[in-house]
Formats: structure tokens, sequence, C-alpha cells
């Protein structure tokens, strides 16, 4: 897409501004084909420092122009597991990755291994903070593996990383649970059946006596 021939810099420098206030990915989708190179560093720069900003938008305009690259970069400096809101009142977390998991998948596909390391490193940082465990954790856990468990090239490797978390938290039942459910874990063997017991033999004794017999 051309840049509009009349006061193409200051249409810019509005949508981009809007862009950045309402994060609404068809202002992303526009500005991916009107962006210079400079212009697109600096809004991304201006994105990441917004602390309330809402990354998804921005993450599927890259993905549309086809830069995966882009994609784990800027992923690796986000929180992938904020903080939830304690009460109505409280501030909400300060970025939205309901998206990651598909994102996670176009990078991989570009980069599997640093995208796999990526995703090991973020799960156990948050599984040793204690505090932070959370069914939420679980399930986004699942969730990212589960998208790298169904790239080829990576299967093996999730499924190894899967079941050591499976044996190291044997106590965590949700996070067993979460990773049942994202299939990430070979099927269980079924248990052999159980061996009967040795048939015992009636014992044989006196009749019980008859009190009303004479």
């Amino acid at each position: 897409m051309s840049r509009p021939p009349k006061a193409a810099i200051l249409y810019v420098k509005a949508l981009t501004q809007r862009a950045e206030a309402s994060q609404e990915f068809a202002d992303f989708e526009e500005l991916a084909g009107l962006w210079t190179a400079k212009e697109r560093a600096a809004s991304v720069k201006q994105v990441l420092e917004t602390r309330k900003a809402r990354f998804s938008p921005l993450f599927r305009a890259l993905a549309a122009e086809n830069r995966p690259a882009d994609i784990l970069s800027l992923a690796l400096q986000l929180d992938w597991h904020p903080w939830p809101r304690t009460s109505y009142w409280s501030v909400a977390p300060p970025n939205d990755l309901t998206d990651l998991p598909e994102l996670l998948r176009l990078a991989a596909r570009h980069d599997p291994e640093a995208t796999l390391d990526a995703v090991m490193e973020r799960t156990e940082e948050y599984l040793d903070d204690k505090i932070r465990r959370s069914v939420e954790l679980y399930e986004r856990i699942g969730g990212w593996l589960k998208v790298l468990h169904e790239l080829p090239a990576l299967t093996e490797q999730v499924t190894l990383f899967a079941e050591g978390l499976y044996a190291q938290h044997n106590k965590l039942a949700y996070l067993r649970r979460a990773l049942r459910a994202a299939q990430v874990l070979p099927e269980p063997e079924p248990a052999p059946p159980a061996r009967p017991g040795p048939v015992q033999a009636a014992r044989s004794g006196r009749k019980p006596r008859n009190p009303f017999a004479r």
C-alpha cells in the first residue's frame, strides 16, 4: 500500500497516535503498509514503554508483515503471566497476551529451538515462584506447550520437557491435569489385569446343632 498523496507524514503520525491510544488491530494493519523502518521502530519502542498497552494488536501486525523473528524478540520483553486483579477495583494486568500461544506457533516456525528455549525458561521461572502458581498459570503453560508440541520438529522435545514437569511437580495436581489436557504427554500404559487369587475351598466342619431338634 502506498502512502496517501497529500499530507502523508501527518496522516501516518495521526494514525500512529490513534493506534497507540486505542490499540485497534485495524490501525496497526494499515500502518504495516505505511511505516518506514524508522517509524516502525519508534512506534514499537513507544508501545513497549507504555505500561497499560495491549500488545496483541502489535503482534498481529508483525505477523501480518511476516516478521516472526520480531514476534519472539518482543514477547521476551513482556511478562507472560501478569499478576491477576485482586479485586474489582484493582488495576488490570498491564498487557493482553491472549494470543500468545498462536504467536509462539508463528515464532517457532521461524526459529523452533529459540522459541522452545524461551517457553521452557518462562515455565520453570514461574513454577519456581510459589507465590505465582495458580490454575490459570498451569493452563497457560499447557497452551504454550500444546502449540509447540504440534510442530513435528519439536514434538519429542516438548514431550520430554512435559514428562519432566509431570515427575518433578508430582504434588501439583492441577498442573499435571493441565499437561494431560494439552495432550503433550504420552498416553499412560494400561494397567495389567489383576491376577486372580487362589480359590479357597470351603472348610468342612460339623454342622451347627439345631436347638429345636430332639
